[in-house]
C-alpha cells in the first residue's frame, strides 16, 4: 500500500500479507472498523492520497490514452462493489452492472 503521511509530504509504504491484516491497517489510517477486506478496499479506491496495489501495474503506452480499466487491478477494480476505477487519470469511472454486459462510464465532473 502506498499513502501519503500527514500533510502529504511524505510517501509511506506498507506491505500485509493476509487479508486480516490489510483490514487492521486501513482500520488504524481510517480510525474505522472494516468487517471484511473488501469494505476495507472499496473505502481506500475512494482515497486521492493513497492507494493498494496487488501486482505491478503493466507498462502500457500511456500517451494518447484515455481510458484504462483493469479488472484484475486492485486500484481500479476493488474486489467487492461495481465501481472499475479510470487508471488513465481522466475520471472516466465507470459502473458495473452486475454480470450483464454493459458498463456506464461516466467522467467524475
Amino acid at each position: 500500500m502506498f499513502f501519503y503521511d500527514g500533510e502529504g509530504s511524505q510517501l509511506s509504504i506498507r506491505s500485509v500479507s493476509t487479508e486480516a491484516d490489510l483490514r487492521n491497517m486501513l482500520s488504524s489510517i481510517a480510525g474505522l472498523n472494516f468487517p471484511s477486506a473488501g469494505t476495507a478496499l472499496n473505502w481506500i479506491a475512494g482515497q486521492r492520497d493513497k492507494m493498494v496495489v496487488n501486482r505491478d501495474p503493466p507498462e502500457i503506452v500511456m500517451e494518447g490514452l484515455v481510458l484504462n480499466l483493469d479488472a484484475g487491478f486492485v486500484p481500479s477494480y476493488p474486489t467487492t462493489g461495481t465501481t472499475w476505477y479510470d487508471l488513465s487519470g481522466n475520471g472516466f469511472n465507470g459502473t458495473d452492472f452486475s454480470g450483464r454486459s454493459r458498463l456506464l462510464i461516466t467522467n467524475g465532473n
